[in-house]
């Protein structure tokens, strides 16, 4: 049996050496069109819209099936960057800079992380290093 491949993905973005309360920017970049993003978010991360302790305290597998069958797309949008556009990343960002955040971890929702470790470093890194 082959052993996974691992992909080191140097996606964080810190203003300062020390990075102290830190965001979460999410994000479907593999699918080259916003729609099949969010597909992809529905898919595989529906439960970033449950609210409160329904996000993590759900005692089962069934729970969170049964709880995430009720989340609408409308309901992911305000929390996921979606699609290829290096735009939306970096308003995002933006957002979490005025806010005082220090840092940024960046989380690629879906199948794709090599994908997104090449966005990341060929453009979404270097945008950022010159803001």
């Amino acid at each position: 049996m082959a052993q996974p491949r691992r992909i080191t993905c140097p996606t964080t973005w810190t203003r300062s050496h020390e990075v102290r309360p830190e965001a979460l920017c999410r994000g479907a970049v593999g699918d080259r069109h916003p729609d099949e993003a969010m597909d992809t978010v529905m898919r595989c991360w529906p439960n970033l819209a449950l609210p409160g302790s329904l996000n993590t305290e759900l005692a089962l597998p069934k729970h969170f099936e049964d709880a995430t069958a009720l989340v609408r797309e409308d309901d992911l949008r305000r929390d996921v960057v979606l699609g290829p556009e290096i735009g939306d990343y970096l308003g995002s960002v933006e957002a979490y800079d005025r806010a005082g955040y220090d840092g940024v971890w960046f989380h690629q929702v879906g199948d794709d992380q090599e994908g997104f470790t090449a966005f990341a470093e060929r453009e979404l890194l270097p945008s950022l290093r010159a803001s």
